[in-house]
C-alpha cells in the first residue's frame, strides 16, 4: 500500500524498514513515478521504508564488483524530512563496507550530512557513468557521485567521515 495525499498517517509513527517482497513492486513503481523516475526492479534488490504500515520509501541496492551502489534512494514527497531517508541509509550502513550513491545535486547535501563524501567520476562503474551522461536532465541534475564508508561498533555499521580511513582499524 502506498502512501495517500494526506500526512495524517505522519502523526505519532515511526519508520520501519524492511526487505521488499514481490507485493511492494506497485509501490515502489508509484514512488519512481512521482519523483518523475522510471524503471523495472527485483523485489530482492529494494529496502522498504513504511510508516503506519504505508510505504513511504525505498532504495535499490545494486551491487557491481562487489561495491554497493543506491540505485535509487526515494521517499515519497508527505514523507520527506522524517528520517525515512536516513532509516533506509542506516539499513544500509549496518549491512555494508562502503556504499555509493549518484546524488541529484539537490541531495547532496541530505548525502553530507550522513557522512558522504565525493568521489571521482572514475571511481564509478563505467555503465553508471554513461547513464549519467547521456540523460536528458544532466544540467538540471548536476550529479555528484558520493562514498560513505563504514566502520564497525559491535555488531553494526556505522559511517566514517573520512572514507581514506580504514574501515577495519
Amino acid at each position: 500500500m502506498v502512501l495517500p495525499p494526506t500526512e495524517s498517517y505522519l502523526r505519532d509513527s515511526s519508520v520501519q524498514v524492511r526487505p521488499a517482497a514481490q507485493g511492494d513492486l506497485p509501490g515502489i513503481q508509484t514512488l519512481m513515478a512521482q519523483s518523475d523516475m522510471y524503471g523495472e526492479f527485483l523485489a530482492e534488490e529494494c529496502v522498504v521504508a513504511e510508516i503506519g504500515g504505508r510505504m513511504c520509501g525505498f532504495v535499490r541496492i545494486e551491487v557491481v564488483d562487489a561495491q554497493p551502489y543506491l540505485r535509487p534512494i526515494v521517499v515519497d514527497f508527505h514523507a520527506q524530512g522524517r528520517g525515512v531517508g536516513t532509516a533506509l541509509l542506516h539499513y544500509v550502513f549496518e549491512r555494508t563496507k562502503s556504499v555509493i550513491a549518484i546524488a541529484r545535486g539537490s541531495a547532496a547535501g541530505f548525502y553530507t550530512r550522513l557522512d558522504f563524501q565525493p568521489v571521482a567520476w572514475d571511481q564509478i562503474y563505467e555503465p553508471f557513468r554513461q547513464e549519467c551522461a547521456a540523460c536528458p536532465d544532466l544540467a538540471e541534475c548536476q550529479p555528484q557521485p558520493m562514498i560513505a564508508v563504514t566502520k564497525s561498533k559491535g555488531d553494526r555499521n556505522y559511517p566514517i567521515s573520512n572514507p581514506n580511513d580504514n574501515p577495519d582499524g
